[in-house]
Order: structure tokens, then C-alpha cells, then sequence
């Protein structure tokens, strides 16, 4: 395996950990609406 085959699914595995992570949060905490998303990122 190459290098950057290795990096691409090392990356691509802690993403997935990530989107877990705040699916879980989501679930347990709550959800935000998108209205409140666009005034924390200030869209």
C-alpha cells in the first residue's frame, strides 16, 4: 500500500469517527435549526 492510499483512509476513517461523534451528540443534546447554523457561522 502506498503512502497516500494510507493517508486517504486514515483521513477518510477519522471523518467518519467525526460525523459519528456529532450524530451522536445530535441525538443526545438535540439538534440546531438551520436558522441558528446560519447565525453561528455568520451566513
Amino acid at each position: 500500500m502506498e503512502i497516500q492510499d494510507h493517508e486517504r483512509i486514515m483521513a477518510t476513517i477519522k471523518l467518519m469517527s467525526a460525523l459519528e461523534t456529532g450524530r451522536k451528540s445530535g441525538e443526545e443534546q438535540g439538534w440546531i435549526s438551520p436558522e441558528e447554523l446560519k447565525c453561528e457561522f455568520g451566513i
